[in-house]
Formats: C-alpha cells, structure tokens, sequence
C-alpha cells in the first residue's frame, strides 16, 4: 500500500463535477479492458480538474453496466453499489476524491463491493457475441453447488446415543457384512436341515432298550479313561481257543457263521443291516450307540462308497509296499487281544509319558505322501462329512465337547496332524485308525485309551457277504450288528467290549476308526499341563480336580450329554407320534420290535 496523502480541501468556487452549471461534454464511451488501462487513466485525470475525474469515472462505470443497486454502507466512508460501482448522486457533500487512496484501497480490499477487482475478472471479454462491452448484458456467474445438508436424526433415534464397539473406544458398532450375513443364514438354515432330518429319522429309527447302566461301566478313576474289568469280557471257556481261531469252512448251506449261533444261543440279539437309524438306548432311555443308517438318496451313498472303496484299496497297497515293517495288532492295552491284521494311523494323540500332544507315528516320507493323497480324497472328505453330521445330529452335545478340545489343542499347538488337512477344525476327532486288512477281524476287547464317557465312530469297507460274518458284537448290550461295506456305528469303545465276526475265504474287510484318546481332554482340563507337572505347579488344585468326588460329577455330565429319547424328541420339535419302543424281552432272532 503506498502512502495515502491528505486530498487539500477543495476551494471555495471550484466547481463540482454534478453541478448543473458546468456544461458536460458529450459522454463517450471508454472500455476499461485491464487494471493497467485503468490505472493509467486513473493517472491522467489527476492532472485533470477534480470535475473532468468524475466523468470520466462516471463514464466507465456507467455506460453499458446495469442499473446501479441501491447504496450500501462503504468502508471508504461514502456510500457504494452491491454491484461494485459508486454513488455520486450527493458528491457536493463528500470530500473530494482521492484517486490514487481509492486504486489502493480497492486493489487491496477482498470485500464484496469493491470497484475493481483485484483479480481482473470484471474485465474479462466474454466473447464476440453478448459482450457488455457492446451494450449486452454481462455474462452471468456459474451456478454454485449445492452442498448437501446431513440428516440428522429425529424422534426417539436422535435421542439414542451411538453403539461403540468397546467400552471408552468412541468408535461407532462397524455392521455385518454380506458375508457374516450369509454364514448366519447358512447356519440358520443347517441348524432347520438338521432338525427337519432329526424329526424324519426318528419316525423310522429302530429303538433298541437293554437292561443296561452306562454309568455303572468300569472305567479309570479320572474318568477319563477306561479299564479292563473281568465282568465285561465274554465268556469263553478256559480250554477252548479264542473265537476265530482254528476256524474250519462252514458247510455251503451255512447262513451266518458259527460264532453268531453261539451267541445267539447266549441270548444275544441280531439287529439287521437296513437304511433305517438303528438307537440302542440303556435302561434310562440315554442313548448309548447307534447306526445311522444309510446317508443321502437311495444310491447316493453307494456311490459315494464304492469310491473311497477304490481309493482305500490303492492307499492300502502302497503302504504295504512303503512299510519296512508289518504293524500288526497284537497284545496291547493291559493285554487284550485284538487280531492280526496291519493297520496305520493319522493324527495326534497324547500318552507314553509326554508332556503334550504329539502326532500319532512317525511316518516315513513315503508314508506321509500316501496319507495326504488318500485325505484329499474328494470320496474320503464326502463321507467324513457325512459321519460328522450324523455325530452332531444324533449327540449334539457330545460333538460340541469333542470339537471344544480340538480346537483348543489346535490353538495351543500349530504343528500338529489332522485328518483334514485343508480345514483342520472340521473333523473334531483328533486321530484315524486304517485297518488294512485284508481281513480285519479283531477279538473281543476295549478301547481303554479313548475318551471313556465318548464315542467312536467306525466304518467298514470291502467286499464280503455281511450276512455270514462281519458283524460288531457288542456284549454289554447284548447285540449283534450286520455290518455290510458302507455301514458305520457310534460306540463308547473304550467302556463296551465288542468284536468282529469272521468273514469267508477270499473275501476282504477293512475298517476306517474316528477316535480322540481320553488324555487330550485331561490335558485340556489341567490347563494344557501334563498331570505331573498340574501337580507340581499347584498341588491344592490338583488334589481338588482328582478327588473321588470330582471325578464322580465328571463321569456323571459326561454321560449326561448323550441324549435321552425324550430330549432328541424335544431337538426335533417333532409332534408326531414314534414308533413303540421293542420291549428289552424281545426273540433272540428279532432284528427290529
């Protein structure tokens, strides 16, 4: 800004550029096409006379604008147009005109209102046709945007405060995506399939009630595993060989084989091979083992067989080949036989005095590549998932407390065999068992390292007659189960002793075993310790979760977990009326009340 100097007061005669006395030349039109322009003339006038100044102004400011608005208060002391001209309407009562204090105050102003712009764009040239400059009206200004307001909120929501996810955070509750969206109504709808499945299947489901106690079954005092017990043996005599062995071939017109006969003749009884569920209830109505029956359509489940059958037989040969040595069954788990026959496992498992859980074998790399082929198999995951669906569908609680330690073990220890490599967490079993065959027959025995108030599931594949042999006894309950190739049982195998029947000559059996060993559930009830080191660590606790009443209330809610009849009744929200229960007296060649 340059120095502003005081305009000397205008003398007495002086003429002021409004008078009507003074003769004013013709107007002519002067185009103010740049700040520059305007300055220079701006500096001329000054030598001028105060009047020739006003109209000269007057002219520029007049000819070919608008109309002038009405005057505003000025900042400079005199009044001013909106538009951005000045008023001389009343100059004989202002001071006369500074031209070089108004330039500077208007070039440094950044008001609306001023006289010139400081950025020029009053002269800009609008183009050929409509130019003000001309005598046409000046170009009007672009339309401005209109700024969206934000909603706010109205009613009761505006009074709510906003969710935060975390307490103190102030971050706003993110919502659900699609995606969790659509697992909930997955879920959802699993959840409905299930218990639409649940409901059907009981209307057809064969019901078997023994005189029997789940809870009286000798098991370990932890409750956690199993025992050997004299009582839960079948009888056999001292000086006779073990069933099975020393067998001769059975006459042609031989319909089961003789170890069924004499079973039958104890008072044992034979429940059929047939697509129909198969319950065995206790005497309190709690399940206790079952057959699910066939899976699917009828023929979807025969395909689905026929080819893990296949893949089996291929995974069966090249172990043989890649073993250097023959694992075979012999006398294991305090001395109980089982057979003879090879077999392979996958998986982890805890004993042997670890400290935490281990993969089951080492295998040999070879080994290991015949493992990972054979369980991504598309008919192995098939028929694995079909399995866990009956397990959740049929003991819901039972599953959810097997899948609870599986993926807490999974959790603690990253390095460990599943037998579903790609989605660890969907299978809640933490081992499987091959039984290669090629005839697999095992004697009567328990499962005493398996979770003791739990279940197994078992799977038979190969080629043999399921009439003549190949059945499951199972002694406690006194049954006798067809097993034919595809047929699967839940069993607690580590509390009932059960066995194979033989099969004939020149037909193969072969077994696949979903199991988790009972020291996997204890090591996650000491807090992922080993049971040494629970004690050493904290010896009040430890005395506390082992004691004899503990353990007792243990074994109890485990048992209490398989449902009763009346509970999958409940499940299955089902109103229509079940089939009458068999009477625990029924014939010995019943297969179904």
């Amino acid at each position: 800004m340059r120095n502003q100097r005081k305009r000397p007061a205008p003398e007495s005669g002086a003429e002021d550029a409004t008078s009507p006395a003074t003769p004013i030349a013709e107007p002519t039109c002067v185009v103010l096409t740049s700040p520059d322009f305007v300055l220079d003339s701006l500096l001329e006038a000054r030598l001028a006379s105060e009047g020739a100044l006003a109209e000269l102004l007057a002219d520029a400011l007049v000819i070919g604008g608008p109309e002038p608005s009405p005057p505003v208060e000025d900042p400079l002391g005199g009044a001013s147009s909106e538009d951005g001209g000045s008023e001389f309407s009343n100059a004989a009562a202002e001071p006369p005109l500074n031209c070089a204090e108004v330039f500077d105050s208007d070039l440094s102003s950044d008001e609306e209102g001023s006289i010139f712009s400081s950025t020029g764009a009053d002269f800009e040239d609008p183009g050929p046709s409509g130019s003000h400059r001309n005598g046409g009206a000046p170009p009007s200004p672009p339309p401005r945007k209109r700024q969206r307001s934000e909603k706010q909120p109205q009613g009761e929501k505006a009074k709510q405060p906003l969710k935060t996810a975390a307490a103190g955070d102030g971050q706003p509750l993110k919502r659900s995506t699609r995606k969790n969206r659509n697992r909930r109504h997955k879920r959802k709808q699993a959840e409905a399939r299930r218990k639409a499945l649940l409901r059907s299947l009981l209307e057809k489901a064969l019901k078997y009630t023994r005189e029997l106690d789940l809870q009286a079954l000798p098991h370990a005092l932890t409750s956690y595993l199993g025992t050997q017990s004299k009582k839960s043996k079948p009888t056999v005599a001292s000086d006779s060989p073990m069933p099975h062995e020393d067998e001769t071939d059975p006459p042609p017109d031989s319909q089961v084989h003789p170890r069924v006969q004499e079973l039958l003749a104890q008072g044992y009884t034979v429940v059929d091979s047939h697509s129909a569920p198969d319950l065995i209830f206790d005497g309190g109505s709690r399940l206790g083992a079952w057959k699910p029956g066939a899976f699917g359509q009828p023929g979807y489940w025969d395909k689905q067989i026929q080819g893990l059958s296949k893949s089996f037989e291929k995974f069966r040969k090249g172990i043989s080949e890649a073993c250097s040595k023959q694992k075979r069954r012999g006398k294991t788990g305090g001395g109980t036989p089982r057979g003879q026959h090879t077999w392979t496992k996958w998986g982890y498992s805890l004993g042997g005095g670890e400290k935490e859980p281990m993969s089951t074998a080492q295998l040999n790399r070879k080994e290991r590549s015949l493992w990972l082929a054979f369980l991504a198999c598309p008919f192995f995951k098939e028929v694995t998932e079909r399995l866990m669906e009956s397990f959740e569908t049929w003991a819901p609680d039972v599953y959810k407390k097997y899948d609870s330690c599986h993926k807490y073990i999974l959790s603690q220890l990253k390095a460990l065999d599943c037998i579903n490599p790609q989605a660890p967490a969907s299978v809640p079993f933490a081992a499987i068992t091959a039984n290669l065959g090629p005839q697999t027959v095992c004697w009567p025995h328990q499962d005493i390292k398996n979770l003791a108030n739990g279940v197994c599931i078992i799977l038979v594949l190969g080629a043999f007659n399921h009439r003549y042999g190949g059945h499951i006894v199972l002694h406690e309950p006194r049954l006798i189960l067809e097993m034919k190739p595809g047929d699967a049982v839940y069993l607690p195998s580590a509390v009932i002793t059960h066995e194979t029947i033989p099969i004939q000559d020149g037909e193969t059996r072969y077994s696949l075993v979903f199991y988790s060993a009972g020291r996997l559930f204890r090591w996650q009830d000491c807090a992922s310790r080993s049971k040494k080191e629970f004690a050493a660590q904290d010896k009040e606790a430890f005395d506390r979760h082992f004691s004899t009443a503990k353990s007792k209330e243990r074994w109890a809610a485990g048992w209490s977990c398989f449902p009763t009849l009346e509970e999958l009744r409940k499940n299955a929200k089902s109103t229509s009326k079940s089939a009458p229960e068999p009477s625990a007296a029924a014939p010995a060649s019943a297969a179904a009340p």
